[in-house]
C-alpha cells in the first residue's frame, strides 16, 4: 500500500481527530508516541491527497453523457389525478430525433433508481433522508437508457419504486401506497413496484373494455414495457402480482452503469413487458458489454455478439410450423422441463397458488415437453445463502459509503447521516432498511467475516447445484409469488392523524412480506436467468377478488433463449382451438345438494373441483358469466361442485366460492367432462361418454367429445327408392345408433342409394321429459360437389368447434347426387330434384325433431356452399319449404356464363334452371347408351337403368347433375328477386364468393406455354380470338406481367372467370333483392383470407418465403372455390400466422350471429360476456357489416381486420353483361 506523498503544509487533521478515529475503531494511540507522530503525519498527507482530487473539476463519463432529445429534458410530479395508482414518480416524453429501431413507437418508464439526464432522481426516498435535503437531478443518462432510446423507444418517465429499493411489497415509498392496477388498496409487489403497475395498466384496460373486469376510475397512463431492478426478486415479484412478464437476466449481460447499487453481487436490472415477444425484444436493446460496469465478465457479450432473441423465437416458431408442432401436442416437444420439489415446500406458500402453477407446469407434458419433478435439497438454503451472502455490503449506501466498484457513477445521489430522526422515518416507512443496518452490525460484531465468506463458499456450490440439474434440462420450473398479492396494511393509509402514511407497528410492514422472496433470491447470488410469467388467478385474501399468480421459469447463464421459447409454447395459441390447454365441464339441470353427485355419475363423471375451476378461472368465469347472460341463470346463481357451491358474482365481476348449507335449495350442477378429443377423426363413442336421448318416439345412442353432443348417422328419410321423391323417417319406437356417420351417396369412389342421414352437433341437450326452453339456432348446412359427390360428415365442415364456440346447433346431410339425385325423363314421373327434395325432407325431419337435441325449429338458417350455395338459392324459391328456414347462406354461388358469344357454361345451370326436356337433351340418352341400356322402348331403358348399381351409373362419362323445372319443387326458370311477392321467401340472406373463384374453373394449360396473353385468354376460357381481343382492349383486366406469360395470362382469365360465373351474378341477385325488397335484408362479402379449396388446376396456395413455411398469407395467391369455407364453421387444418386464427374467430363469429339474428354483427355485449377478446378487437377495426343499401352496397372484404367495400369489379360486370340491375326487368336482355 503506498502513501502518494508527504504534506509539509499546514495540517489539517488534528491530534484530536487522529484520536477519534482511533476510538471508532476500538483501538487506542498512545499519546506523545512515536507512533502519534507517525500516524499524525499520514493522516495529513492522505488528507492533502482527498483535498487534491477534490480540489479537480466534476468528471462526468462522456459515454453518459446525455442522449440529445426532441425539446428539453424536463419533467413534472404529475397530480393525483393523473396518477391514480402512485405509479409515476416523474413524467417526461423522452425521444431522441430521428431514432428508429425495435423499440420505435414503443412506451417505456424506468425505474426510480436508474438515471435519466434532467430528472430527480429519488430512490422512493424522502428528500429529507437523501443530500441537501432534496432530490437530486441526474446529469447522466444510464446505459439502459442511452440504449433504449437509441432503439427508437419514447421514454415515458420515472416510475415509483420502493424505499431505498429494498421492500418486496408497494408501501414504502415517500409518495406512499402504489396500487395493484388490477386491484386497488392491493399490493403491487416491489421494490419495482411503479413499473409492474404501469405495464398492467393496458391489460386492465382490455379486459374492461373485453366486460371481464369491472370499474371505469382512472387508472392513468400505462406504459408498454419498463426497466426494473432486482437483487432478490424485485423484478419477478411485482410481475407476478401484476399478471406481466418479468426477467433478471444473467448477472452481467446487462450494464448496470448509471444505476444506483445496493450489493454488485446481487444487482440486476432487466424488462418488464406484457408479452413474451416484447421481453425478447427489450432484452436484445439492453444487453451487452459496456466496458464501464465490472460487474460484466468476459462471458459477457460484446453488444454485436448479443443473440436476435426476438428474431431467434419467431425462427424457433417458424422451424416448430414447418415441422408441423406449432399445435397443442408439440409446441414444446424437445424442450426438458424440471418442477423444482423444494420450490414448493417454501413457508408460506398458498396453496392455490401452488395447484395453479404445478397445473400450469405440468401443461408441458401435453405440449409435449419431458417434464420431471427434481429435486435440489440446497435450494431449501438458498435465500440463507443470499442473505448472508449480500446482508454485510447492503448497508453501505445507507451508511454513507459506495461500494469498492467502479461503477459508483452517481455522486448526485448521496444520504443523509444517519441520526436518531434518520432511524426514525426509516423505521416507521421502511423497516426493512433498519433491519439491514442491525443485522449487518450483528453478523460483523458476533461473527466477523467468516460467515460471509462461508455463505460467499456456498454461493458457488448453489450455482453448481443448479448448473448441474441445468445440463439435462432446459429450465426448471417454480411458484414466483407464495401468494397473490396482499392487501396493504391499513396502518400505511393516509389520514389526518397519519399524514405521511408511516405505521408506528413495525410487524403491519413486514408481516405480508415475510417470504416472498424464498424462491427467487437464491438466483440473485447464482447469476441464473429467472423470467415471471403470468399462469393463472388466485383469491385475494381479506376481501372479494382475484389477482394474477406467476411462475418462475430458471434457466442456464447466459441462455435466456430458452426461458423465451418455454414461455411462448406454455401460451401458445395458433392451434385454433387451444384445447389442452382448457378443460370443459358439463352443466346439469338443479338437483338436490344430497343428489347433485350421483346425477353426475349418471353420465359418467364426478362433481367438479374448487381447484379445477382456479385452474381454469378465466374458462369458468367467461361460461358462467355467459349463462347469466343469456338469461339461462341468475345474475349472482349459484353451481354446486365438490365440497361445495360457486357462484357468479357480476358486481365484483369474480367468482365467488362457498361451503354447501342445508338451506340450499335444488341448484345446477358442475361435473367433470373426462371426453377430451376436439376433433371429429380423434371422437369416438366409448362406455364412458355415450348419452341416449329421444326425439319422436325414437331414442337415438349419441356421445361427447370435449367440444359437442354428436348424433351422427340419423335417417332422416325412409331408404329412398330409385327416382323416387323421399319421405320423413316413419319408424317408431327404434333404439337407434347415432355414433357413426351414415353411408355417403352414391358418387364415383363408392357409396350407396341408402345414404340419407343426419348429423347432429350441439352444446346443450334438454332435460329429457320437460319443456324444451333455452333452445339454440339452428345452423343447416347443405354441401357441394357440383351436384355429383359430396358428403355431410367432412371434417372440414364439422360442426364440433362452431356449436362450442358460438352455443349454436349445428346439422349436415347428405342427399342425393348424379344421377340417381338429379335424373328428369321427359313425358314419365321421373322428373329431378330427388336431391334437392332430400334436402328438404331433411329440413322437415329437423324442424320435427331438432328441439330435443337443443335446436330450435324456429329459428333455421340454411347455409351451403358451391353447389350446396346453388341449394340454397332453389330453396329461397321453392314453394314447399318457403317459411320453414328464418335465414339464407350461399357460399360461391354459380351462375351466368352467358357472354363472351358462349350460350352457357358450366355456371349457368346453378341460377338458371333448364326445363325437363332441355336437361334431358344433355343428360339422356347419352347416359342410357353409356349405361348400355338401349332398349327399343324408353319404359325398358328405365327399367335397365334402374337396375344398375347407382354407383356404377354415377361413374359414366355422362351424367344428370343439374336443377330443372319440376313444377313443385322448382316452378320458375330463376329465382324471384325483382320483386316482393309470395313467390320468394322474405328472409334475411346472406350472399359472397372467394376472391378469385373462378380459377378453379378455368382451364389453366399446364401441357404447353402459351406465346401471348391473346393465346392464352382463348385457351383457359374457351373464347374466339375477338373476344379474347375485346377483353385486352377493354382495359377492365389489367395484365401484370411477371415475365411467366402462361401464367399472367392466367391471372387475367381467372379473374374474368370469377365475374362471369360467380361475382356479378350473386351480386346481382343481392342487390336486387335488398333494393326491391324481395329479401328482407341482404349481406354480401367476398373472402380475402382464404385457405386450401377446389384446386384441379394445381396452383397451390400461399407460396413459401421466409418467415412463412406454411405459405405467406400476404402474397399474391389464388383464393380458389371453396377455399374460405373452413371460417363459416371455425376449422382450418393449420395456421399460416396468428392472423388465420384471428380471422377465424371473428368470421365465424359473423356466420353465427347471421344465425342467430340475420344480422353478421354480434353485440358487444355478447362478446364482453364471453371473454372473446379477439373478436372484440376485430370487430372494432373491421367497423360494422352493414347490409347492402343501394349501388355501392356496402359489402365486406373479409379478412383480419375486414374491411368496408362497394361492389367489386362492377364495371367488368358490365362489360359481361351482368350489370347490378340485371335482375331488375327493365335491364334484362
Amino acid at each position: 500500500m503506498s502513501i502518494v506523498s508527504l504534506s509539509t503544509g499546514e495540517p489539517t487533521c488534528t491530534l484530536s481527530d487522529l484520536h477519534d478515529i482511533a476510538t471508532a475503531n476500538n483501538f487506542t494511540i498512545e499519546p506523545g508516541s512515536q507512533n502519534e507522530t507517525a500516524f499524525l503525519l499520514f493522516a495529513n498527507a492522505f488528507d492533502a491527497t482527498c483535498s487534491s482530487v477534490s480540489a479537480l473539476p466534476e468528471y462526468e463519463e462522456p459515454r453518459l453523457s446525455p442522449t440529445p432529445v426532441e425539446g428539453s429534458r424536463s419533467s413534472h410530479t404529475p397530480s393525483t389525478s393523473e396518477n391514480p395508482l402512485n405509479a409515476w414518480a416523474q413524467k417526461t416524453t423522452l425521444t431522441a430525433p430521428g431514432a428508429k429501431g425495435p423499440l420505435s413507437g414503443r412506451t417505456i418508464a424506468v425505474k426510480d433508481n436508474v438515471s435519466v439526464a434532467g430528472l430527480p432522481l429519488g430512490l422512493g426516498c424522502s428528500p429529507s433522508l437523501l443530500k441537501d435535503n432534496k432530490h437530486p437531478i441526474c446529469p447522466i443518462d444510464a446505459t439502459v437508457v442511452k440504449r433504449i432510446l437509441a432503439a427508437g423507444g419514447t421514454i415515458k418517465g420515472v416510475a415509483t419504486c420502493e424505499n431505498l429499493s429494498m421492500f418486496a411489497l408497494s408501501f414504502t415509498s415517500d409518495s406512499g401506497l402504489v396500487h395493484n392496477a388490477w386491484l386497488q388498496g392491493y399490493a403491487t409487489g416491489g421494490s419495482s413496484s411503479g413499473c409492474a403497475a404501469l405495464v398492467s395498466i393496458k391489460d386492465v384496460e382490455q379486459a374492461r373494455r373485453d366486460g371481464k373486469l369491472s370499474g371505469a376510475d382512472n387508472l392513468g397512463e400505462g406504459v408498454d414495457m419498463a426497466v426494473g431492478g432486482d437483487q432478490g426478486g424485485s423484478i419477478r415479484l411485482p410481475a407476478a402480482y401484476s399478471g406481466i412478464y418479468g426477467l433478471k437476466p444473467t448477472h452481467g449481460l446487462v450494464p448496470y452503469t448509471g444505476i444506483a447499487t445496493l450489493v454488485p453481487l446481487i444487482d440486476h436490472t432487466g424488462p418488464m413487458t406484457r408479452t413474451v415477444e416484447d421481453a425478447a425484444l427489450m432484452l436484445g436493446v439492453m444487453a451487452g458489454y459496456d466496458g464501464m460496469d465490472p460487474r460484466m465478465t468476459p462471458e459477457s457479450p460484446l453488444p454485436a455478439a448479443v443473440p436476435d432473441y426476438h428474431g431467434d423465437l419467431q425462427a424457433w416458431i417458424e422451424q416448430k410450423q414447418k415441422a408441423g408442432e406449432w399445435n397443442p401436442q408439440s409446441a414444446a416437444k424437445g424442450l426438458r422441463v424440471g418442477i423444482l420439489k423444494e420450490s414448493f415446500e417454501i413457508a408460506g406458500l398458498d396453496p392455490n397458488v401452488a395447484t395453479t402453477v404445478l397445473a400450469s407446469a405440468d401443461r408441458f407434458r401435453t405440449l409435449g415437453a419431458e417434464v420431471t419433478e427434481l429435486s435440489i435439497p440446497l435450494h431449501a438454503h438458498a435465500a440463507s445463502i443470499w442473505t448472508l451472502a449480500a446482508r454485510p455490503f447492503m448497508p453501505h449506501f445507507v451508511a454513507g459509503n459506495p461500494p469498492d466498484i467502479l461503477s459508483h457513477t452517481m455522486p448526485h445521489l448521496q444520504p443523509n447521516k444517519i441520526d436518531q430522526a434518520y432511524f426514525t422515518k426509516l423505521a416507521n416507512r421502511n423497516p426493512a432498511a433498519v433491519n439491514v443496518l442491525l443485522n449487518a452490525a450483528h453478523m460483523q460484531q458476533k461473527y466477523g467475516p467468516a460467515l460471509a465468506r462461508k455463505a460467499h463458499m456456498h454461493v458457488w456450490q448453489l450455482r453448481a447445484a443448479y448448473d448441474a440439474v441445468l445440463r439435462d434440462y432446459d429450465v426448471l420450473l417454480t411458484p414466483c409469488n407464495n401468494t397473490v398479492g396482499p392487501p396493504h396494511p391499513p396502518s400505511t393509509l393516509k389520514s389526518e392523524s397519519n399524514p405521511d402514511g408511516l405505521s408506528e407497528r413495525i410487524m403491519d410492514l413486514f408481516e405480508p412480506a415475510i417470504g416472498n422472496t424464498l424462491n427467487t433470491c437464491g438466483f440473485n447470488v447464482t447469476g441464473h436467468p429467472a423470467l415471471s410469467m403470468p399462469v393463472g388467478w388466485g383469491k385475494v385474501r381479506g376481501g372479494e377478488g382475484r389477482l394474477p399468480v406467476g411462475m418462475q421459469v430458471v434457466g442456464k447463464r447466459f441462455d435466456e433463449g430458452s426461458l423465451f421459447k418455454v414461455a411462448k409454447a406454455w401460451e401458445n395459441n395458433l392451434n385454433g382451438s387451444d384445447d389442452v390447454n382448457h378443460i370443459s365441464a358439463i352443466l346439469l339441470d338443479e338437483f338436490a345438494i344430497n343428489q347433485a353427485s350421483s346425477a353426475c355419475n349418471i353420465v359418467n363423471e364426478h362433481l367438479l373441483t374448487e381447484s379445477a375451476i382456479q385452474s381454469h378461472y378465466d374458462d369458468f368465469y367467461n361460461q358462467l358469466s355467459y349463462l347469466a347472460y343469456s338469461g339461462r341463470a341468475s345474475r349472482n346463481q349459484e353451481y354446486i361442485i365438490q365440497n361445495g357451491v360457486v357462484a357468479f358474482n357480476q358486481q365484483a365481476h369474480c367468482l365467488d366460492f362457498k361451503p354447501r348449507s342445508s338451506n340450499n335449495p335444488c341448484l345446477p350442477v358442475l361435473c367433470t367432462q373426462s371426453a377430451n378429443a376436439s376433433q371429429p377423426t380423434g371422437s369416438n363413442a366409448t362406455a364412458q361418454n355415450e348419452i341416449t336421448i329421444q326425439a319422436g318416439s325414437n331414442t337415438f345412442l349419441g356421445y361427447r367429445n370435449l367440444k359437442s353432443w354428436r348424433f351422427s348417422g340419423m335417417p332422416y328419410a325412409d331408404p329412398p327408392r330409385r327416382w323416387q321423391y323421399s319421405t320423413v323417417y316413419s319408424g317408431t319406437g327404434q333404439a337407434l345408433d347415432a355414433t357413426q356417420f351414415g353411408s355417403q351417396c352414391a358418387q364415383v369412389g363408392g357409396g350407396s342409394e341408402d345414404c340419407l342421414f343426419v348429423n347432429v352437433q350441439t352444446p346443450y341437450i334438454p332435460k329429457a321429459g320437460g319443456a324444451k326452453t333455452g333452445l339454440k339456432p339452428v345452423y343447416f348446412w347443405i354441401h357441394g360437389g357440383g351436384f355429383n359427390n359430396g358428403v355431410g360428415s367432412s371434417a372440414g365442415t364439422d360442426g364440433g368447434n362452431l356449436a362450442s364456440r358460438e352455443d349454436i346447433v349445428v346439422v349436415s346431410i347428405n342427399y342425393r347426387l348424379n344421377t340417381a339425385g338429379f335424373f328428369a325423363v321427359p313425358g314419365t314421373n321421373i322428373t329431378g330434384n330427388y336431391g334437392i327434395q332430400d334436402q328438404q325432407t331433411a329440413l322437415q325431419w329437423t324442424i320435427n325433431n331438432i328441439a330435443a337435441f337443443g335446436g330450435d325449429p324456429g329459428q333455421i338458417t340454411i347455409i351451403g356452399g358451391s353447389a350446396g350455395a346453388g341449394s340454397v338459392r332453389v330453396h329461397l324459391g321453392s314453394p314447399p319449404v318457403i317459411g320453414k328456414f328464418q335465414g339464407a347462406i350461399a357460399q360461391s354461388n354459380l351462375g351466368g356464363g352467358v357472354d363472351l358469344g358462349l350460350p352457357n357454361n358450366y355456371a349457368t345451370s346453378y341460377s338458371s334452371y333448364l326445363t325437363i326436356p332441355e336437361n334431358y337433351a344433355q343428360a339422356g340418352q347419352q347416359i342410357f347408351q353409356e349405361a348400355n341400356c338401349t332398349r327399343p322402348t324408353l319404359a325398358e331403358q328405365i327399367t335397365c337403368l334402374s337396375n344398375i348399381d347407382a354407383v356404377v351409373i354415377s361413374e359414366l362419362p355422362t351424367v344428370a347433375n343439374k336443377v330443372v323445372q319440376d313444377g313443385h319443387y322448382v316452378n320458375t326458370e330463376q329465382l324471384i328477386v325483382s320483386v316482393r311477392n309470395a313467390s320468394t321467401a322474405h328472409i334475411p340472406v346472406l350472399f359472397g364468393t372467394a376472391a378469385n373463384d373462378g380459377a378453379s374453373f378455368d382451364n389453366y394449360p399446364h401441357a404447353n406455354n402459351v406465346t401471348s396473353e391473346l393465346e392464352g385468354l382463348q385457351i383457359e376460357l374457351g373464347i374466339s380470338a375477338s373476344y379474347a381481343q375485346a377483353i385486352i382492349d377493354s382495359g377492365l383486366f389489367p395484365y401484370y406481367d411477371t415475365g411467366n406469360l402462361t401464367l399472367d395470362s392466367f391471372n387475367v382469365s381467372q379473374r374474368v372467370a370469377t365475374d362471369n360465373q360467380f361475382r356479378c351474378i350473386d351480386e346481382a341477385t343481392v342487390y336486387a333483392g335488398a333494393t326491391s325488397g324481395a329479401f328482407q335484408k341482404a349481406y354480401y362479402y367476398q373472402s380475402q383470407r382464404t385457405l386450401l379449396g377446389y384446386d384441379p388446376n394445381n396452383l397451390g396456395g400461399a407460396p413459401v418465403e421466409p418467415g412463412y413455411p406454411l405459405g405467406d398469407p400476404y402474397a399474391p395467391y389464388f383464393r380458389t372455390h371453396g377455399s374460405d369455407q373452413g371460417w363459416s364453421f371455425g376449422n382450418l387444418p393449420f395456421f399460416r400466422d396468428v392472423y388465420d386464427l384471428y380471422s377465424l374467430q371473428l368470421e365465424s363469429s359473423y356466420y353465427a350471429w347471421f344465425a342467430k339474428r340475420g344480422d353478421p354483427n354480434a353485440p358487444l355485449s355478447y362478446l364482453q360476456a364471453r371473454g372473446y377478446e379477439v373478436t372484440i378487437q376485430g370487430s372494432r377495426l373491421s367497423g360494422p357489416w352493414e347490409p347492402v343499401k343501394g349501388l355501392q352496397g356496402p359489402i365486406k372484404l373479409l379478412d383480419w381486420p375486414s374491411v368496408t367495400s362497394g361492389f367489386v369489379d362492377v364495371p367488368q360486370c358490365t362489360f359481361l353483361n351482368y350489370t347490378l340491375s340485371y335482375y331488375l326487368t327493365a335491364d334484362r336482355g
